[in-house]
């Protein structure tokens, strides 16, 4: 059951943009999927076996939107603010709102690894879980960045 306070819908940080998925972010999507299909098999399998084409991604948005209206997960891509490009995603998803604690999965594609993108884009969940909405845990459960 989904708490009064929920996660923004967007979040600065100093080279980051963490946006919650629109529809109008599918090539976007598609384009980082392609780039990384292989890297993304084992922890994020289902979307590297399941976004092929403009309506796989129109479907995925619409699910990650749905799973925000109800709060049963935040899903994230991660930006650049310089080049608007996508570098990766971060979902905040297993949330327990009676604690309150969830769990991340997150990745950075591999050409913006080794960038510190995914410690930016974590610390700013972080920041947002524990100090606006009062978490008590959060914990990783699949990631990529190397």
């Amino acid at each position: 059951m989904p708490c009064e306070g929920t996660f923004p819908e967007i979040l600065d940080t100093e080279r980051l943009v963490l946006r919650r998925y629109a529809s109008a972010d599918g090539a976007a999507i598609l384009e980082l999927i392609d780039k990384n299909r292989a890297r993304l098999m084992q922890n994020f399998s289902q979307m590297a076996k399941g976004l092929f084409k403009d309506e796989d991604v129109k479907s995925f948005v619409e699910d990650k939107t749905e799973q925000w209206a109800t709060g049963k997960a935040f899903c994230y891509g991660i930006w650049l603010k310089t080049s608007k490009q996508q570098v990766g995603q971060l979902q905040v998803k297993h949330i327990a709102w009676d604690v309150p604690s969830a769990e991340l999965s997150y990745f950075i594609g591999s050409s913006s690894a080794r960038h510190g993108f995914a410690a930016e884009a974590i610390s700013a969940i972080l920041r947002t879980a524990f100090k606006q909405l009062d978490f008590r845990s959060v914990c990783s459960d699949s990631y990529i960045e190397s």
